[in-house]
Order: structure tokens, then sequence, then C-alpha cells
């Protein structure tokens, strides 16, 4: 924020000003995030000017209201600028502790945040791994549709293919059966005209017959009229 870059500028005073009016409004307002962190920043203003003293109690409020929030990131901050404040103050077992606490912290939130970062990375996996599956099983799906309609194609077309088969089938039959018919009427007709054929031939001789017994009674008549008269 601004007083923290006041800080940077080495305008103390001023920066305190902005971070004891800031203090008020968020006292006012109840706003403990911005609370830690306005704590946080008048005790590194005070570090900053080697006032360890002043320092001390704005980072332990600071520390209160982090440790109750539990915003690790801020808590461990807090402990690394209570640490150094403490070696200003040449306590160096404190300072030991709250650097040892400090980095205690940032590695626990560092290893929280692998854990969730791989957690973050199996859940995408599961989750492509998933499309994947569903994806797969879309295509399996549609392949099978693509399949089931081609066979209900094929199985149409020779639905349609034997119904005509049939039909000439049974066309071809039934000519068969009228030829057969027709060939066996014929092969009858042919039956009586040979018979027809034959009584006529019959006749024929029949008569040829009585003709020639006709003429040979003609021809006795007449050898015995020619006889008869060479008698007398």
């Amino acid at each position: 924020n601004y007083a923290d870059f006041i800080v940077k500028s080495n305008r103390f005073n001023e920066a305190l000003a902005y971070q004891k009016k800031a203090l008020e409004y968020f006292n006012k307002e109840n706003n403990q995030i911005y609370l830690c962190y306005t704590y946080m920043g008048i005790a590194n203003n005070f570090l900053q000017q080697n006032k360890f003293q002043e320092a001390l109690p704005n980072i332990q409020k600071s520390i209160e209201i982090a440790q109750k929030l539990n915003i690790l990131k801020e808590l461990a901050t807090a402990y690394s600028i209570t640490s150094k404040i403490y070696k200003g103050l040449a306590n160096f077992p404190l300072a030991y502790e709250y650097l040892d606490k400090s980095n205690t912290l940032k590695d626990s939130i560092l290893s929280s945040e692998e854990k969730n970062l791989i957690s973050q990375l199996q859940i995408t996996h599961e989750t492509k791994t998933k499309e994947n599956k569903i994806e797969l099983l879309n295509k399996e799906k549609e392949f099978q549709n693509s399949i089931i309609s081609k066979n209900k194609i094929i199985i149409s077309v020779m639905t349609f293919s034997l119904i005509i088969l049939a039909v000439l089938v049974f066309l071809i039959l039934n000519q068969l059966k009228t030829i057969k018919k027709s060939k066996k009427i014929i092969e009858h007709q042919n039956i009586i005209l040979e018979e027809k054929q034959k009584e006529i031939f019959d006749s024929f001789h029949y008569a040829k017959r009585i003709q020639q017994a006709l003429l040979t009674s003609e021809n006795y008549i007449e050898r015995n009229i020619l006889r008869l008269k060479n008698k007398n």
C-alpha cells in the first residue's frame, strides 16, 4: 500500500501518520485482516528506524490477529519481523526461536501448497482421464450407431433384393407353368391331329380298296359279257 511505499522511501513519520489513520478506520470497521496488515506495517516502520521497543507490541498484535484468523503466510512474515526485532534487541535466543517458527511455517505452507498443487494436478488428471473416457465412450457409441445404421441399410437392401428375387422366381415359375400347360395343350392337339390324320388315311385306303374291288368286278363283268357275245 501507499504507507509501505513511503516507508521504503524512508519517509517514516509520514507513513506512520497514514498507518495510524488506517488503524482507526479498520478498528471502526472491525476489519481484522487489514488490522493485521497495518500493525505489521507499523512494526516494520519502527524496525526500519531501529526503534525495536516500539516495533515489538505492534508485531505482537499482528501475530495475535494472524493466529486468530489462521492466515499462515502473514503469520510467517510476522514471525520473521519479530526475529529481526529480537535480534535488534540482542535477544538472540528469541530471535532464533521466531526465525525457526517463521522457517517452519514457511516450509509447512510450501508443503501444503505443494500438496494442494499435487492434489489439483491429480484432480485435473482424473478429470481429463474421465473426459477422455467419456469422449472415447461417445466415439464408441457413435461407431456402434454407425454400424447399426449400416447394418439396417444392408438388411433393408437384402430384404428388398430377396423380395425382388422372390417376385422374379414367382414370375418365372408361373411362366414355366404356363409354358408347360401350353405344351400339354399342343401335345394333346397333336395327338388329336394325328388321330384325325390316321382316320383320314384309313378312310382313304378303305375307299381305295373299295374302288379297286369295284374295278375288279367291272372287269369281270365285261369279260363275261364279251365271252357270251363270242359264244353267240
